[in-house]
């Protein structure tokens, strides 16, 4: 099966259940949640058997994506941070607060959207920043993040249908 096959087919489902709920089709709430949570089993059960992930895999950033998609993070220095640093010839102290330059090393292309792929804990742990600012991580020593990224990035999309519904949004 195509990945592509079945991000059509998930977002298609997204948009008839969204659809039915701005029609206010005879749909309760109910029903359309069940219709949802469906939806997302039968993605993740499809995402188990696409073929082609090479395609859709991190591909390494250009020098000007690099540019484009640093994030600027400011946050305390923990003793783990300064152990880190410490090893890398860098002398840092606890509890103040720095302000670190990421850039991405990769790039994940996913419905018509460039999503970087940053890397955390001297290379141990890459993760994307989502459309609502939400962080998420592929988990340590992933040897193929991008697999985790595109699920990821399609239930975050999905979880925009599930807040309509329930009337969160």
């Amino acid at each position: 099966m195509e990945l592509e096959k079945v991000i059509k087919d998930y977002i298609n489902d997204l948009n008839y259940i969204e659809m039915a709920f701005d029609r206010k089709w005879n749909d309760s709430q109910e029903f359309l949640l069940g219709m949802y949570k469906q939806v997302q089993r039968t993605l993740l059960s499809n995402l188990f058997e696409v073929d082609d992930w090479e395609k859709y895999d991190i591909r390494h950033a250009t020098r000007r994506e690099k540019k484009v998609f640093i994030r600027h993070v400011t946050g305390k220095a923990t003793s783990w941070d300064v152990a880190i640093n410490r090893l890398c010839g860098v002398t840092i102290e606890e509890g103040k607060e720095y302000t670190v330059h990421d850039k991405p090393w990769g790039i994940i292309e996913l419905l018509d959207k460039k999503y970087p792929v940053y890397s955390d804990d001297l290379g141990q742990c890459d993760y994307i920043v989502l459309d609502n600012g939400e962080r998420v991580s592929a988990g340590s020593f992933n040897l193929s993040p991008g697999r985790d990224f595109i699920s990821y990035i399609l239930q975050h999309r999905g979880s925009k249908t599930y807040q309509k519904i329930k009337g969160e949004k």
